[in-house]
């Protein structure tokens, strides 16, 4: 999974028990510190979208894991920018972010259209 806005990139292998984390800047990947908890494996993930989270708390991403063996958990997972002063920052966040508004219908992206 991928943030364009804040060029994260989220890596979660099924079965793995953390969720690796790389910054994308000027066409190369950093590692940073991967989060989750070592004791239990992560099934799947999914994104939530941009304009959910919780923008005055400084968070830029939120994932949701299916946890467990059994798949039987659901944890969201925060994302966190680091702020002595926790309020709205407009540095971290895109000024006309996307619309949830659909680019083309169903019959025209099926003939083709891009």
């Amino acid at each position: 999974v991928s943030d364009p806005t804040s060029g994260l990139v989220f890596v979660a292998g099924r079965g793995d028990a953390s969720i690796r984390v790389f910054e994308w800047f000027e066409g190369a990947l950093s590692p940073l510190d991967p989060t989750g908890d070592p004791t239990l494996p992560v099934v799947s993930i999914a994104a939530l979208p941009k304009r959910s989270v919780k923008c005055e708390q400084c968070e830029v991403f939120r994932l949701y894991a299916v946890l467990g063996s059994q798949s039987t958990t659901v944890a969201p997972i925060s994302f966190v920018a680091p702020r002595k002063i926790v309020k709205f920052y407009d540095e971290l966040f895109e000024v006309n972010p996307p619309s949830g508004q659909a680019a083309c219908t169903a019959e025209e992206w099926a003939s083709g259209w891009t």
